[in-house]
């Protein structure tokens, strides 16, 4: 690579978007290929890490909360890097995660998404403590959550 803030087609404005849209271009011309191992070998350890998770995890929730987010983490850095390598077609605004947004934002926003998802699956128990821990997904922003709690929180009630 060319160094870091040395790149030549990014700080000349050639990227558009290069803060978030194109933010791999940017580290692949600045620090090259050897850059370029290092950033896919944290990658792969952090979803291979994990995977590890998901397969230890002990109750269906946790698997679902931990597959869930090591999924969606591949699926940005997959995309991203696709797009901008040209191996995906589709040029979409899909930020890197942990790299452009910050892994918190990541994480609120994956959080909301498998929170969905647990709705449902809780659906089918009864355990006081986990209807409890629904319940306070009515205080969340999304519409779909809100719905898909109630409705989880019927079937808790009837399988109760």
């Amino acid at each position: 690579g060319k160094g870091y803030l040395n790149g030549t087609q990014t700080h000349l404005e050639f990227l558009p978007e290069r803060t978030t849209d194109f933010i791999f271009a940017v580290f692949s011309e600045e620090f090259g290929l050897l850059g370029n191992l290092v950033l896919l070998s944290v990658y792969l350890f952090i979803m291979w890490r994990g995977f590890v998770i998901t397969a230890n995890a002990s109750t269906y929730f946790t698997r679902l909360m931990a597959g869930s987010i090591t999924l969606t983490f591949f699926t940005y850095a997959f995309v991203n890097m696709g797009m901008v390598t040209g191996i995906l077609l589709a040029l979409r605004a899909e930020a890197q995660p942990g790299v452009t947004v910050g892994i918190g934002d990541l994480l609120g926003h994956e959080i909301s998404n498998v929170r969905k998802e647990a709705a449902a699956a809780l659906g089918e128990i009864s355990d006081p403590a986990a209807i409890a821990s629904l319940e306070r997904g009515f205080d969340d922003p999304d519409p779909d959550v809100r719905k898909l709690v109630r409705w989880a929180l019927e079937r808790c009630r009837a399988a109760a």
